[in-house]
């Protein structure tokens, strides 16, 4: 259980670093500044998100060090969006997952229909779904 709660702290650490970084990065997009000074306020923001981490994995979390590939590749927009939505879903699947009871397959199924809609409807299934199925 300790294992797991550490686990979860970790994501949610990592999720508010995504989500600082990409707060920053809209300041950096929202201000008026020529191209090549907006690619350095850009990588100059990616590089505190680094720094930032790397304190954090140092410090807070002494050491753990499960989230460096996600650091040693490049980072770019679309790579914290889709962390930042990845994120957003975690709570939505795991309500989920207690409306299955636990059972594995029953949620897979449930995931499984819920794919199979439309994308728009899909959030919003996942988001208001009241039973496993």
């Amino acid at each position: 259980m300790r294992r797991y709660e550490a686990n979860r702290k970790r994501s949610a650490d990592f999720l508010g670093l995504i989500a600082k970084t990409r707060d920053e990065l809209g300041q950096v997009y929202r201000s008026p500044r020529a191209p090549e000074k907006m690619a350095a306020a850009k990588a100059a923001t990616i590089d505190r998100l680094r720094v930032r981490y790397r304190r954090m994995r140092d410090k807070q979390w002494a050491g753990y060090r499960g989230y460096d590939a996600w650091f040693a590749a490049p980072i770019n927009n679309a790579k914290l969006a889709a962390t930042a939505v990845y994120g957003e879903q975690v709570p939505a699947f795991l309500r989920l997952f207690d409306l299955c009871s636990g059972d594995y397959p029953r949620f897979y199924a449930a995931v499984r229909r819920i794919g199979d809609l439309p994308a728009p409807s899909r959030a919003q299934a996942l988001k208001t779904a009241a039973a496993c199925n």
